[in-house]
């Protein structure tokens, strides 16, 4: 335990160091500066993500200290510094390493900053993901060009002119 309690610490170290930089601007500045610091111990990483259909698909590991009950926390999602989706996670508080997946449907993603940003926090930033690579764009209504226009004025004037010709048959 205290060998994987040491390698937490130094990834903490790593994620501080390289943390105020690799926040390519879908996380705001003011959360890019609470990364957590090389003395607080992590509990949490992002293990996998997959963006398909306007739906981001995770699995996180943590771990809560053995107080007993239940630890919360969350995965934030974030787009051109502004908070879009919250996903509320829970473990128990054994001590022991959890996994939890699940998905959390995307709005529109802005492509001003390309992807997204994927935060695992709890009262601390334990794991950042930034830039994700994520698009999800309004689905797209097909319309018609001049020529389908063009041919589909022609369609109605023939069965405008067709209707006046039964019309004008019965009449007589």
């Amino acid at each position: 335990m205290r060998v994987l309690r040491a390698s937490l610490v130094l990834g903490a170290a790593v994620l501080s160091a390289a943390g105020a930089g690799a926040f390519a601007g879908n996380l705001p500045d003011s959360v890019a500066a609470s990364v957590a610091s090389p003395e607080a111990v992590v509990l949490g990483s992002i293990q996998t993500l997959s963006v398909e259909r306007c739906v981001l698909a995770f699995s996180v590991q943590a771990t809560a200290e053995a107080l007993g009950g239940e630890d919360a926390f969350r995965l934030e999602i974030w787009d051109d510094g502004a908070l879009v989706r919250v996903a509320p996670l829970s473990i128990p508080a054994d001590g022991a390493v959890h996994t939890v997946a699940g998905t959390v449907e995307l709005p529109h993603v802005s492509q001003a900053v390309p992807g997204i940003g994927v935060l695992l926090a709890d009262d601390q930033i334990l794991d950042f993901e930034d830039p994700y690579p994520a698009s999800c764009v309004p689905t797209e209504v097909p319309t018609l060009g001049r020529a389908g226009l063009a041919g589909l004025g022609a369609l109605l004037g023939l069965a405008a002119i067709a209707v006046v010709r039964r019309r004008g048959r019965g009449a007589a």
